[in-house]
């Protein structure tokens, strides 16, 4: 578990269901994520359990909660390797009560800089829904750029990279 202002990550557990129960039937994880069909905390354990199996050796490769320091989580951000881009790719979520205080962004940062420091990749992509403005703020906010859109099962998408991500701690 790292730190970096008063943001925490640490892997999710099995105690965490009633947050991701919470966090995955928000209006905002439906509309921009997507339905997970997680409907009650069995199911939330299930989930914690699916993307926990995500985690590589690395142990930057996967989902992660961020927190402040009572450990209660605040969201989740993540770093998976995904068939259909060429690099890995960062995606994040946070409770709306938590929306707009800088929590991702810090969440993100901490995180990239630990997958650098892990594996050496500079290259980080991110792809978002056109019509989610707040999120396209942060990436741009981190140094990411638009590569345009991109479709995906359907649904156009807008790709973001970021080249070198040791800009963001420098």
């Amino acid at each position: 578990m790292e730190n970096r202002s008063n943001i925490q990550l640490r892997e999710l557990v099995d105690e965490d269901a009633g947050f991701i129960l919470k966090l995955v039937n928000e209006k905002g994880w439906k509309d921009f994520i997507g339905e997970r069909n997680v409907h009650t905390l069995q199911d939330s354990i299930q989930y914690i359990h699916k993307i926990r199996g995500t985690l590589t050796p690395v142990m930057t490769l996967g989902y992660f909660a961020f927190c402040h320091e009572d450990q209660q989580p605040l969201g989740v951000v993540g770093v998976l390797q995904r068939n259909y881009l060429d690099h890995p790719d960062v995606g994040y979520a946070i409770l709306k009560q938590h929306e707009g205080k800088g929590f991702t962004k810090k969440a993100c940062v901490l995180l990239l800089t630990q997958f650098h420091a892990a594996t050496g990749q500079q290259t980080i992509q991110a792809m978002v829904q056109s019509n989610n403005p707040n999120s396209m703020y942060l990436l741009k906010s981190l140094g990411f750029q638009s590569l345009g859109e991109r479709e995906l099962d359907g649904e156009m998408l807008c790709l973001f990279d970021q080249k070198d991500v040791r800009s963001l701690f420098l």
